[in-house]
């Protein structure tokens, strides 16, 4: 391949300009690639395998002898006496997609599976139940299911109605309570019962507790709980041995990063107070004002009769015991310094699990060693294109806009299948994003080319990057965009490529200043 030609076409146009035949064209390829390219793998004919990414982690829980990791596309477990991963997803048997919550019920058996349309499923070792009454519902306003709470056999589920509570025992609703103002519907983000006695639940208008005993379905009997808490957004809350802490969630609520702050409950002197223990801080240093985080989730473990409060926020995963000092920390995975978690536990060998947003479930160990563990799958379920040669499948992750890859991680990964095991096509300067188009060359399978919409064209050999035509890299005809006020600022906007039969490479550039195609000898 040599130099690129400018081409500026006349009245005739080598594509449509009609986005709905754009659409249809690009699905009938799209289906008929995928079809040929399935015909060799161990898909049955009239059947669905499915082909997705587990790697963005939301949640984990534990129970059975497993850990399950609740992904946007489905839930994964890992077998801990033999490290075997099992798929939950909607091919395979759940309801639904969108999950956004799991969590595990011992006493019997049940893995609870929430979805952000408000659906449950309930998953035991013989089938899967579905709860669909909220998801159907005509109610107003959000019905996403924040997260669980067990007390014996009832679930106790903070949606986005109220609380539902679940019998899993008998696989039902028994309950919804609106405790909102005049019986309206409040988010609730989480639930906790304390001591026995009362309910709490976080909202986004504060605090409200319950005595367990009194009518829950009578609005009038949640107050807010205003001593010694502030009015606004509660993401978390949880009991930990005699204490309950309650995250203050100003980054979800302001927009404003690093000053979430936790509050904590002691049932001696019987008031909540601004939690001061012992976590890590920006700056390195002990805050006494509090922390100052983006606080993701909050849990609580008893091991050998010692209750642990296990916080997970954007610096830093930490465990702290009963008297809040700080017994395990997790700043660096050992296989990456990019921590992205979510959601963490601790294991009843003091190790902790975590569900990453980049790397599926983590495991690290009081030494800071970590492994992690996802279904074989693409890099991410963003796809935007795909192009099969009849061996090897790429998939694009890109698009037409700023979107790119989570933080941490290479921009470019186009996720390659091939032989039945996935790879990921990395971008090692890190320069790249919105890779939104692909294209085989027709006289060398090997050979294939991708269009980032903003930074040009990369070209793939063998199932490597071999090149990348954009100004920071390359003298090329491919008409750019700059800003004139930032001398660095460039972009190279590639909306199609695809490979004529003598294996010149055609690409659409939309920065050109007019209807411009580019060709590559």
């Amino acid at each position: 391949m040599g130099d690129y030609t400018i081409i500026k076409p006349s009245n005739s146009y080598l594509c449509t300009t009609n986005p709905i035949m754009k659409i249809k064209l690009a699905l009938l390829f799209l289906a008929i690639s995928f079809t040929a390219y399935c015909q060799n793998q161990d898909v049955p004919i009239g059947q669905w395998k499915d082909y997705l990414s587990y790697q963005n982690g939301l949640t984990v829980c534990q129970g059975g002898g497993n850990i399950y990791c609740c992904c946007s596309s489905g839930v994964f477990s890992l077998n801990l006496s033999d490290n075997s991963i099992t798929k939950y997803n909607r091919v395979n048997g759940l309801s639904d997609i969108g999950c956004s919550v799991a969590r595990y019920n011992s006493l019997t058996n049940t893995l609870v599976v929430g979805y952000s349309d408000g659906n449950i499923d309930l998953v035991t070792p013989t089938q899967t139940f579905n709860l669909p009454a909220l998801k159907n519902s005509l109610s107003p306003g959000g019905k996403t299911i924040n997260n669980i709470y067990f007390s014996n056999n009832l679930a106790y589920i903070g949606c986005g109605q109220g609380v539902m509570v679940v019998d899993l025992y008998l696989d039902i609703i028994v309950q919804l309570y609106d405790i909102g103002p005049e019986s309206s519907a409040l988010n609730v983000n989480d639930i906790t019962i304390y001591n026995d006695t009362a309910i709490f639940a976080a909202t986004e208008k504060g605090v409200y507790s319950a005595n367990l005993n009194s009518n829950l379905n009578d609005f009038h009997n949640w107050k807010v709980v205003s001593q010694r808490l502030p009015s606004g957004l509660y993401n978390s809350i949880i009991t930990c041995g005699t204490k309950m802490y309650a995250s203050y969630a100003k980054h979800i609520s302001n927009n404003t990063y690093a000053q979430d702050t936790i509050f904590v409950y002691n049932l001696n002197p019987g008031k909540w107070s601004l939690d001061t223990s012992g976590y890590q801080e920006p700056n390195g240093h002990h805050d006494t004002n509090g922390i100052r985080d983006n606080v993701y989730s909050m849990q609580s473990a008893t091991i050998n009769n010692v209750a642990y409060f296990v916080y997970t926020g954007a610096y830093n995963i930490s465990v702290l015991d009963s008297i809040g000092n700080r017994v395990s920390q997790i700043a660096n995975y050992g296989f990456s310094s990019n921590v992205n978690a979510i959601d963490a536990l601790l294991d009843n060998n003091m190790n902790i699990w975590m569900a990453d947003e980049n790397y599926g479930l983590v495991e690290s160990s009081a030494n800071n060693t970590g492994q992690n563990y996802y279904p074989p799958g693409p890099f991410s379920n963003s796809i935007f294109d795909l192009a099969t040669n009849g061996t090897s499948l790429y998939i694009a992750p890109g698009g037409y806009n700023q979107g790119y890859v989570p933080s941490g991680l290479p921009n470019l990964a186009v996720s390659d299948y091939t032989g039945g095991s996935w790879y990921k096509l990395v971008d090692q300067q890190d320069t790249l994003r919105d890779l939104c188009c692909l294209s085989f060359d027709p006289k060398n399978p090997t050979h294939a080319c991708a269009g980032s919409f903003g930074h040009g064209i990369v070209e793939f050999n063998n199932n490597a990057i071999s090149n990348v035509y954009n100004p920071s890299n390359t003298n090329n005809a491919l008409s750019t965009l700059y800003d004139p006020s930032d001398p660095g600022y460039y972009s190279v906007r590639i909306g199609g490529v695809g490979f004529d039969s003598n294996s010149n490479l055609w690409a659409t550039n939309s920065s050109a200043y007019s209807n411009y195609l580019a060709v590559k000898h």
